[in-house]
């Protein structure tokens, strides 16, 4: 147990080394974002029409030596006056200056007309060399922003322009009127901004907006308006000479429709999201019982029985050695060994030979194929090797087995294809022979592949949340700057809506994963022929040892060197053969007149030549051996060719440098674009 903590602590490390390494490199190709951690605005209007705010910025500032506000200049509003910086971190009242500066000094401000059409106030925060966290109070006044018409008083200021830069993790502010309203439903407001906003009135003469992540380039705008007449003293040219109240609510409603339509459509997209992830926690319950059940079953559901040894071919007029091969090799996982896929194409080389479909010849060291007649009546995975040999003999009457070489060289994807053919359609034929259960094969690789999937996504949750932690707790700016101001609850909002998935997934696939020995790939019936392969073969290797009244004839002697070469014990068998029918092993055997029909074309083949002494004079290993050769060539060849592309030319300049200290602005303008009404009302 000490040993399995462990070695899970040292995991987690691993991962936190891993993503503070990640985040770092995130962060790296750019300055770590301002933000702020909470905006405060107290505003109180006053009888004249102007209005005094007090903006608090509690701030992270990283490496930034002056901070500014800009506002947008216009004849909808008079001056911008009385400005005054604080920094309450450390209680200092900042020195005003005249003048703009490039880099402001530390503990000092300016807020002056740069044009007409812009103000600025900025501060020096003697932070260049360092990060921390300030908090600010900055206060000035703005005149003449009441306007009146005959039916109401409004005010419609925005307080964050889109070109906003800094996001903001919470904004709260108090609006306070200088007279109360007779009756509250006479006090009308409205807010435009992100759709989590809110505003609302507190009284008869406050109202409090707030906001919870506002990210950067998002507005902040207020309108409020009075059916009473609070203000007393506004300028002339603040008074029109018309109603405006309904126009007013007519434009506010068509912009919280338009709202409410655009939150409705992602409402329901919402819902469709929902039933759709509804159905998906049901199928893992499902799955989980399902596995629950297979899980109780006793063994893999098959009749197990014993068979020591059968002389009989199953299937004998229909089976082919790629089925007999893939049966007798069988596995659940049914992995195709490279070593098997020679086997199959040698053994049916020496079947296509025994249903006279090609004949071999030997000389010495040499094998000889020579096509006798088309593919008609062969199985698919027959027709493949077939083919194979038609297009490596280029025509050829008769050709040297060696030429499977030369041609897996030339044209080595159509080689693999074809090999891979003969087994998939071996498989395939199994599958319609009801030997083996799809279903269930697929099943089984689920099984197979459920182990990793469990732990790479346990694995991946697991890193997901320490790096979530590492970048929250220890590198917040770079975090915000990479995902914005309100990712961690968003984080936290998937997590826990993706939390019922990831459960049930994980119980799921740890089920899943110990089912191997439940679930049985083959059908009754491929078991029992499964194990009539495997005792025939155990018949053919042991067949000496036996006390058999009955020799099996030399046509049955053929056959068995079939399915012996698919099994990879020929030369076992040619031994148990060599023991019963030591004649045939006498080249004067087949050179006798009686001998010389084409009958036994295969016990001819593997024999005439055979020599004890001399391994590689056995026609069948030369066979076998040159199929192998070929297809290891083809897989050469293949990844050769894959991994010999490249990509070359010269080379080229880039540019870059600078050095100079940017300030980073809070709100800019943008005297290109004119003022855009965000498309969120709350």
């Amino acid at each position: 147990m000490k040993q399995k903590i462990k070695s899970k602590l040292t995991l987690y490390f691993v991962f936190a080394i891993i993503s503070a390494i990640i985040i770092i490199a995130i962060g790296s190709n750019k300055q770590a974002p301002l933000y702020m951690e909470q905006l405060d605005y107290n505003v109180n209007l006053n009888d004249d029409g102007s209005m005094e705010i007090t903006e608090i910025w509690d701030i992270n500032i990283d490496h930034i030596n002056t901070l500014f506000k800009n506002f947008k200049l216009s004849s909808k509003f008079g001056k911008i006056q009385d400005v005054t910086v604080k920094d309450l971190t450390t209680g200092k009242n900042l020195k005003q200056i005249n003048e703009e500066m490039y880099h402001v000094t530390t503990d000092c401000y300016y807020a002056l007309n740069l044009s007409k059409y812009k103000f600025e106030i900025a501060w020096g925060t003697g932070m260049e060399n360092t990060r921390g966290r300030r908090i600010y109070e900055i206060k000035y006044k703005v005149t003449d922003v009441i306007t009146q018409y005959k039916d109401c008083q409004e005010l419609y200021w925005m307080f964050l322009d889109t070109v906003n830069e800094i996001p903001v993790k919470n904004v709260n502010m108090k609006i306070t009127l200088p007279n109360e309203v007779e009756d509250i439903e006479n006090l009308k407001v409205w807010g435009h901004g992100p759709l989590n906003g809110k505003i609302e009135k507190i009284s008869k003469n406050t109202v409090a907006v707030s906001l919870k992540n506002l990210e950067k380039g998002k507005m902040l705008e207020v309108r409020i308006a009075t059916k009473d007449k609070i203000f007393n003293n506004i300028n002339s040219n603040k008074i029109k000479n018309y109603s405006y109240l309904d126009r007013m609510i007519e434009e506010e409603t068509y912009w919280a429709e338009e709202a409410n339509d655009s939150s409705n459509g992602y409402k329901v997209f919402i819902g469709v999201v929902a039933i759709i992830y509804f159905i998906i926690l049901c199928n893992q319950i499902r799955n989980i019982i399902k596995y629950t059940k297979i899980q109780k079953q006793q063994g893999d559901g098959l009749d197990k029985k014993e068979l020591q040894y059968y002389r009989d071919i199953p299937r004998e007029n229909d089976s082919t050695p790629a089925e007999a091969n893939y049966l007798y090799k069988f596995q659940k996982n049914l992995y195709k060994d490279k070593k098997s896929q020679s086997n199959i194409i040698a053994a049916t080389i020496l079947d296509l030979c025994l249903k006279k479909y090609i004949t071999l010849r030997t000389t010495e060291n040499k094998v000889y194929v020579k096509i006798e007649k088309d593919s008609s009546g062969l199985k698919r995975d027959e027709k493949e090797v077939y083919s194979l040999l038609k297009n490596a003999g280029n025509g050829k009457e008769e050709f040297e087995i060696t030429q499977l070489n030369e041609y897996a060289k030339k044209h080595y994807t159509q080689y693999s294809r074809y090999i891979n053919q003969v087994y998939d359609d071996a498989r395939n034929e199994l599958y319609q022979l009801k030997l083996v259960d799809k279903a269930q094969y697929k099943q089984y690789n689920k099984i197979q592949n459920a182990g990793s999937k469990y732990t790479c996504i346990r694995g991946s949750i697991e890193f997901v949340i320490i790096a979530f932690l590492i970048g929250t707790f220890i590198f917040p700016s770079i975090m915000i700057g990479a995902f914005g101001i309100g990712y961690a609850e968003s984080f936290i909002k998937i997590l826990l809506s993706l939390s019922p998935y990831f459960i049930l997934k994980l119980i799921a696939l740890h089920k899943l994963s110990k089912l191997e020995n439940k679930i049985a790939v083959l059908t009754q019936k491929g078991y029992e022929e499964q194990i009539q392969w495997e005792a025939l073969a155990r018949y053919m290797k042991e067949f000496s040892l036996l006390n058999e009244k009955e020799i099996p004839s030399l046509a049955v002697w053929e056959k068995y060197l079939v399915y012996a070469t698919a099994f990879d014990i020929a030369e076992v068998v040619i031994e148990q053969m060599k023991a019963k029918y030591p004649e045939v092993f006498v080249k004067e055997y087949w050179e006798d007149s009686k001998n010389t029909t084409q009958a036994y074309q295969i016990v001819r083949f593997a024999t005439m030549n055979y020599d004890n002494e001399k391994y590689y004079n056995n026609p069948i290993h030369i066979l076998e051996s040159n199929v192998e050769r070929a297809y290891k060539t083809s897989l050469s060849e293949i990844s050769a060719h894959a991994s010999s592309s490249g990509s070359g030319g010269g080379g080229g300049f880039s540019g870059g440098g600078g050095g100079r200290w940017w300030r980073w602005p809070e709100w800019a303008e943008d005297k290109t674009s004119p003022k855009i009404r965000l498309e969120r009302d709350f």
